[in-house]
């Protein structure tokens, strides 16, 4: 079977799902009827167009700034995810821990592993070597049938080429409407980090999915899109990012679900590379636009990014945070 191939950009993100919905077939895994495509290799070389920024989509930037901090420091508790997915228990057979997350599996915080770090530190020793691989569907996956979720994802590889990152994620399934747009946002994000612990140039993303698929319960939600193209993209990660700052920001975003004032925490300064400053303020402002819409507006002021700001704009103004005839 050819591989199906294409340069993937969120910003053009309905002409892109329109593309491989017209080629795909119908197919019902577990009764779910079912457009896929199967056997596709997304690649981009602009790996700050990671944001689908058509509010006919409405991306929550909330959750997927807290998956990437979760995946970074080894975080699996539903309780970090909650504030920005209200059913996200779901996944969960315990009530504590999600069923198939990837943060515990990246990062093991009993043991001391972490899979991303070990990639920075393999290819520091050997710029060469073609083992700085992170592991995620593992053989207890296969044939466990006790769970609620099972990891899509089965590895992201780097390779140093030309004096260049590149970075290579293997995908089991990929649902295009509700799971693409947050994998491409986290993997190119860890992508990003691992170049600048490694101050080497940024190369290819490829993004090889074995079913990419749009279940027909979803279709409805393409008629929203508005099909507008954003002309800009996020801003580059800064050299200063560090993984003990990332760690920073985890425990800063966990005090905000906690209840801790946005206004009155002075620690929140320590937060340096403009990225980890961004995401707080992003966690922070959808976090509290329902509990606290003056401390979520204040957030949103602190943001920079024009890319971001639009993308969680829509999210402020349906909870009457930020009014309509502001720009």
């Amino acid at each position: 079977m050819m591989m199906n191939n294409y340069t993937y950009t969120p910003r053009a993100y309905h002409n892109f799902v329109n593309k491989i919905v017209s080629n795909s077939e119908q197919v019902a895994p577990r009764g779910l009827r079912t457009s896929e495509m199967t056997n596709v290799q997304l690649v981009t070389r602009d790996l700050q167009d990671r944001v689908v920024t058509d509010q006919g989509r409405r991306m929550n930037l909330g959750f997927a700034v807290a998956e990437w901090v979760a995946m970074m420091v080894g975080i699996d508790d539903i309780d970090f995810f909650i504030p920005h997915i209200k059913s996200y228990d779901k996944y969960s057979s315990d009530g504590i821990k999600l069923d198939g997350a990837y943060g515990g599996r990246v990062v093991n915080l009993q043991n001391g592993s972490n899979q991303i770090m070990n990639c920075v530190g393999l290819l520091l020793e050997d710029p060469d070597t073609r083992q700085a691989i992170i592991s995620i569907y593992n053989n207890h996956d296969a044939w466990n049938t006790n769970t609620k979720n099972k990891p899509c994802t089965l590895s992201i590889q780097f390779l140093v080429r030309n004096n260049k990152l590149d970075a290579y994620t293997m995908m089991r399934s990929n649902d295009i409407f509700r799971g693409l747009t947050y994998d491409w946002f986290v993997f190119t994000l860890i992508h990003e980090f691992i170049s600048m612990q490694l101050d080497i140039e940024l190369g290819t993303y490829h993004h090889w999915v074995g079913s990419l698929h749009l279940y027909q319960s979803d279709e409805p939600e393409l008629e929203k899109m508005t099909r507008r193209r954003w002309p800009w993209t996020m801003s580059e990660m800064s050299e200063t990012i560090t993984y003990e700052e990332v760690k920073l920001l985890s425990t800063f975003m966990k005090d905000i679900n906690n209840g801790k004032s946005f206004d009155d925490v002075d620690s929140y300064q320590f937060l340096i590379s403009p990225i980890c400053k961004e995401f707080f303020y992003i966690h922070c402002a959808m976090v509290l636009r329902h509990v606290d819409k003056l401390a979520s507006y204040n957030a949103f002021k602190k943001m920079n990014d024009q890319t971001l700001r639009h993308v969680v704009l829509p999210f402020l103004r349906s909870a009457e945070v930020y009014p309509r005839s502001s720009h």
